[in-house]
């Protein structure tokens, strides 16, 4: 009982299915004394026998596919009971084994929850003292042992695919909300972009056109030059934000990243008739994150709030040290918000706006949560809102 218990323990603690499997095989082998094991599961259709994991077992069952409704084993998922053969009769089984008679026989059936998932076989070619009782206790004992770890490592690897999609919609969701968040700034950028083109086509036309000095010619030249960088400059900013997150957490400076968000957003800030107030903490410590999502984070919230400001405001965004953490926060003189709206603020599809997909919030508190972080709202109605990121200085996140 002591073994058995061993191999219980054992077979509870593998998860790696033809691992487990072929442990399985040899235990039984062992345990009963027998010179071969053999593990044989059933396929989907429930139609034939396949082996799964073998111990010495001989060439005609190593290399075959059972039918599940004859022979022994047939009888044995039949019956679901299982069946000891003392001196085999070749012709009892003439289908599907092409070998010497065996002296002893022993297959238990592979049960979970009224549900048969294979059987358990073991066996000997030279004369041995028939298979006993207890022995087929035993076995049944370890079928019943054998379906539940098998049935456990086939949940655990639905498990990790169903956790696989999971990872791989929530990429795509990041991704998704991340174009679309810069589909909210596309007028803006569209203006930003047109002035430096603007600029140096006159530049260039001037240059190319007019009867100039090579002095005067050389000062158009470089002020097209200088509007080319300041267009470069625009683009990379809008690719690296682009750009389907590697998500590796380093290292990162938060002011950086607020400046690259208020880079971005500033044509519309402007546009909108609002006031822009920074205060970005002398010497704040760099946190490790993900720093396109975090940049995706503040953005969201950025533009949710130049979008409050229909008329017009003030906006503050503040970085500061608060302990172990570090803390960014976003405030405005919009509307402000309810009770009811701030408890359904981050629940995915819930929206103040009669545009949008609800789902900006939800993603960023999730990317928020996935850095162990925390966001929080503060806001009452006629009073702007508060939003404030926390974020701890200890390496931590994805």
């Amino acid at each position: 009982l002591t073994t058995l218990r061993e191999v219980a323990l054992e077979l509870a603690n593998n998860l790696d299915l033809p691992v487990l499997l072929q442990q399985i095989a040899e235990h039984a082998a062992y345990l009963l004394n027998a010179y071969y094991s053999g593990l044989f599961l059933l396929d989907a259709e429930e139609l034939f026998l396949e082996l799964a994991a073998g111990h010495r077992l001989p060439a005609p069952w190593a290399e075959g596919r059972l039918r599940a409704d004859r022979g022994l084993m047939g009888e044995v998922l039949a019956t679901r009971r299982s069946i000891a053969v003392r001196d085999y009769d070749p012709r009892r089984e003439a289908e599907w084994l092409d070998q010497p008679p065996f002296s002893r026989f022993l297959a238990a059936p592979m049960v979970l929850r009224d549900r048969v998932l294979g059987v358990l076989i073991v066996g000997d070619h030279q004369p041995r003292p028939p298979f006993e009782e207890d022995d087929r206790w035993l076995l049944s004992l370890l079928a019943g042992q054998a379906a539940s770890a098998v049935e456990n490592a086939r949940l655990y690897q639905e498990v990790r695919q169903f956790a696989a999609q999971l990872e791989r919609s929530q990429a795509q969701l990041i991704q998704s909300e991340k174009l679309a968040a810069m589909g909210r700034l596309a007028a803006s950028l569209a203006h930003e972009i047109n002035n430096p083109l603007q600029a140096i086509h006159n530049c260039v036309r001037l240059a190319l056109d007019f009867p100039l000095s090579d002095e005067e010619k050389a000062k158009y030249l470089r002020m097209a030059d200088r509007e080319i960088k300041r267009l470069v400059h625009i683009v990379q900013r809008m690719l690296e934000f682009y750009r389907p997150s590697r998500g590796e957490a380093e290292a990162t400076d938060l002011n950086a990243l607020v400046e690259q968000v208020l880079a971005l957003t500033h044509k519309q800030i402007q546009q909108s008739k609002i006031a822009l107030e920074t205060e970005m903490a002398a010497d704040l410590p760099p946190v490790y994150v993900v720093a396109d999502q975090i940049m995706q984070v503040i953005l969201n919230l950025v533009v949710n709030a130049i979008e409050a400001m229909e008329a017009g405001g003030r906006l503050w965004v503040s970085t500061r040290r608060e302990g172990d953490d570090v803390l960014l926060s976003i405030r405005d003189t919009g509307p402000g918000l309810t009770p009811e709206q701030r408890s359904k603020l981050f629940e995915p599809f819930y929206t103040t706006k009669q545009t949008g997909t609800g789902l900006g919030l939800a993603v960023s508190y999730g990317i928020v949560e996935k850095h162990r972080g925390t966001i929080e709202v503060e806001s009452e109605p006629g009073q702007g809102a508060t939003f404030t990121i926390r974020l701890p200085l200890k390496r931590g996140g994805p």
